[in-house]
């Protein structure tokens, strides 16, 4: 059935040819017809002269016989007349031809018809002083438009049918390929399922399929990669940087005490099951630290903190230690009391440079700390708990924030120097920490990340958050308060125990309920801020897998409060947590007055689907004055492009519209505003098209102002050298 559309297709061109020849072969009879009928008419001619003659000497009127020649015209009998006499010249169907062309010469009648050119004509003696001139034009063009405007009504009909025909064939050959034009637009190529009457469109849909099903293997095939390449390696292969390089950071290596007698004496699969449980929560604390794991060799996992991603890289790992101390010392419990072995480990660190860089055929990282932490952990004999020895030269930094002791002095093999070993004995009570006055307070909280820190955090903050001075000002702990709150933003928890998430929502709930049951416009100002922040909160407090419903109702609730920035930031938790809302409430919140909430509108719409509301907010947006207006519009331009760059790239290359919006994003690049600008570059990257990124390098090289190149060159890394083949 689905060679239909081919039947069809050559019964259309069939019947295209036949309706030419039949043109072809109308035109042509018409014209013998007419080729007949005019040599006819011409050999009657005499006899029309003789009949002309007759009628003017029966009625010898001149407006009578001009009358009878003018019958005869519209007849066809003749083509035209004229009368030369005492009333001077008479004519009829001589308009455009001049006397020399018709030939006349009524001083020298002629018996026999003369010709002239294409003209035939007569000429009679009507009396002494009155001649008369008739005769015939051969033409066949105007015979053949005389023909087509008498049949106008049924060539009209022809070609309606003929119109009709072709749109129906085009429908019938292109619905199926514009539907799924259209789906591929709207949904992606997981839409081209179905029946489809056409083959063509069928093999349209096959294809894209095809193509859908070798994606998805392409991404299963990244996602085994992803798997086997750990995070470090990771975020090198996508820095942008162009290798060989190096950077400054502080690592780790974390090593399982006992690892070869317990492996070589207790059952194999439960004790891989533990090491495999202990690395993996080794993962969820070194990435609240934004550390990045490096290598899991056996019974060891090395993991490091750049210089530039984190305030002190020596801190954050001695953090990051301690917090992989408490899940060492929860699994020796568990294995202590069921399986009659310790876990313990020991652990090292050492500030060092490290270099990315090619090795034989693949990518890795080398650097003098690498050596240093192995030397260290084999001169360190404690295996009964968990211990942390490093050089001396960190001392300072560890102090700031705990207690260490001396250890050891060693010689190191390959290195020259003694070293002087310490050993960290932990943190400061957290409790302290609190209660202190020190004025590098928030700095310190920043290696507390633990849940039990995180929690007992929490509550300090409740407890003091809003309290008032006598004056009715807020306290300078109140202050202090929200400097914390601005510090929790910076922890990512991936995996908690749910308790953390449980204060958090509680507080919230708390201090919803007290501004909803407030009249208008008396909601605490106070109040209304810190609401504001808690909801920010759940962005990176909150996994998506722990609690994400009771959160979600929650942030919704929000949306009503009468404040710009609660709004505004419950959307934003919402777009986090991936959550639609009723397509009612995000086109009122896109149309909101304020920028900020409605550029999380339409982030969240956008994330979903990039619909001709979303385009036509955004450029509204993007064109205004306001140049807060703009910077939100590119803010949300770059989160929608770099989501669905990644998610469907066959739909995301579908959405003209919403890419001719990126294309003005060069434009923005070299804007007055500096807020405009870093929007601009920082969509920029997020669209990670090479000829927007191109297009703003190239106005800089034609109009950009000196030290512009440095701030492009911050977001969109250094320019990439174009190569010419040949």
């Amino acid at each position: 059935m689905k060679r239909i559309s081919v039947y069809i297709l050559f019964a259309f061109f069939a019947w295209t040819s036949i309706a030419l020849f039949d043109h072809y072969f109308n035109k042509a009879e018409w014209l013998g017809f007419y080729r007949k009928t005019f040599a006819h008419q011409v050999d009657l001619l005499s006899s029309e002269g003789l009949v002309a003659q007759s009628f003017w000497q029966a009625r010898g009127n001149y407006e009578e016989l001009k009358g009878f020649l003018e019958s005869r015209r519209r007849l066809d009998s003749i083509s035209f007349w004229a009368i030369n006499g005492p009333a001077g010249l008479m004519q009829g169907g001589l308009a455009g031809l001049t006397a020399d062309q018709v030939g006349f010469d009524f001083e020298h009648p002629r018996d026999s018809i003369q010709r002239k050119g294409n003209i035939y004509y007569e000429t009679e003696d009507l009396s002494a002083d009155t001649h008369l001139v008739m005769g015939l034009i051969y033409d066949e063009d105007e015979f053949f438009k005389h023909q087509t405007e008498m049949l106008r009504i049924s060539i009209i009909e022809y070609l309606v049918g003929v119109s009709a025909l072709v749109l129906a064939i085009f429908a019938f050959f292109f619905r199926d390929i514009t539907q799924s034009i259209r789906l591929m637009a709207t949904q992606g190529p997981k839409a081209f399922i179905g029946k489809f009457r056409s083959r063509e469109s069928e093999l349209l849909a096959r294809g894209l399929n095809a193509y859908d099903k070798s994606n998805r293997v392409l991404e299963k095939d990244a996602e085994v990669l992803k798997a086997q390449v750990l995070p470090s390696l990771r975020t090198e292969l996508h820095s942008g940087r162009q290798p060989p390089y190096e950077f400054s950071c502080t690592i780790v290596r974390c090593d399982i005490n006992n690892f070869t007698k317990i492996y070589n004496n207790f059952p194999v699969e439960p004790f891989a099951e533990i090491i495999n449980e202990f690395f993996t929560e080794a993962s969820h604390v070194v990435a609240r630290y934004k550390g990045l794991v490096h290598e899991f060799i056996g019974d060891e996992i090395i993991f490091y903190f750049k210089d530039d991603e984190v305030e002190n890289s020596v801190t954050s790992a001695l953090s990051a230690i301690r917090d992989l101390n408490l899940v060492a010392s929860e699994i020796h419990a568990q294995t202590l009391a069921e399986r009659g072995y310790p876990f313990t480990v020991k652990s090292t660190l050492a500030r060092t440079r490290l270099r990315y860089g090619k090795f034989v055929n693949a990518f890795a990282l080398a650097g003098p700390g690498l050596i240093e932490t192995v030397r260290i952990l084999s001169h360190v004999a404690e295996k009964d708990g968990n211990i942390v020895v490093f050089d001396d030269r960190h001392r300072a930094e560890a102090e700031s924030i705990g207690r260490c002791e001396d250890y050891a002095s060693v010689r190191l093999k390959g290195f020259n120097d003694e070293h002087r070993l310490i050993v960290y004995r932990g943190h400061l009570e957290i409790e302290k920490v609190l209660a202190s006055d020190s004025a590098d307070k928030i700095n310190i909280l920043k290696c507390y990340r633990g849940d039990r820190d995180l929690e007992v955090i929490l509550q300090w903050s409740r407890a003091n958050a809003g309290t008032k001075t006598v004056f009715g000002s807020e306290s300078a702990v109140a202050i202090e308060v929200s400097r914390v709150i601005g510090a929790l933003r910076d922890i990512p928890v991936t995996k908690a125990g749910g308790n953390l998430q449980r204060i958090l929502l509680d507080w919230i709930q708390t201090l919803l309920t007290k501004i909803q049951s407030a009249k208008v416009g008396e909601a605490e100002p106070i109040d209304l801020r810190l609401l504001a922040s808690l909801l920010r909160l759940t962005e990176n407090l909150v996994p998506k897998s722990e609690m994400a419903d009771q959160f979600v109702e929650v942030l919704r609730s929000a949306l009503e409060v009468r404040d710009r920035r609660v709004v505004a930031n419950a959307i934003e938790s919402l777009t986090t947590f991936r959550r639609d809302q009723e397509p009612e409430v995000t086109a009122r919140l896109a149309r909101h007055p304020d920028n900020r909430v409605a550029a999380n509108a339409l982030l969240q719409e956008g994330l979903r689907q990039m619909s001709p509301f979303v385009v036509k907010r955004l450029q509204k947006m993007l064109s205004s004055r306001n140049v807060f207006n703009i910077a939100s519009g590119l803010y949300a331009l770059g989160e929608i492009s770099a989501f669905h760059r990644v998610q469907d790239p066959v739909y995301y290359g579908t959405q003209i519209e919403f890419l001719k919006l990126v294309n003005w994003i060069p434009a923005f690049a070299a804007h007055e505003d500096a807020m405009v600008r870093r929007q601009a570059l920082i969509a920029a990257r997020k669209c990670g098209d090479d000829h927007v990124i191109e297009s703003i390098y190239h106005a800089l090289d034609e109009r950009g102002p000196a030290g512009r190149k440095t701030e492009i060159e911050a977001h969109l890394g250094p320019r990439k050298v174009q190569s010419k083949a040949g």
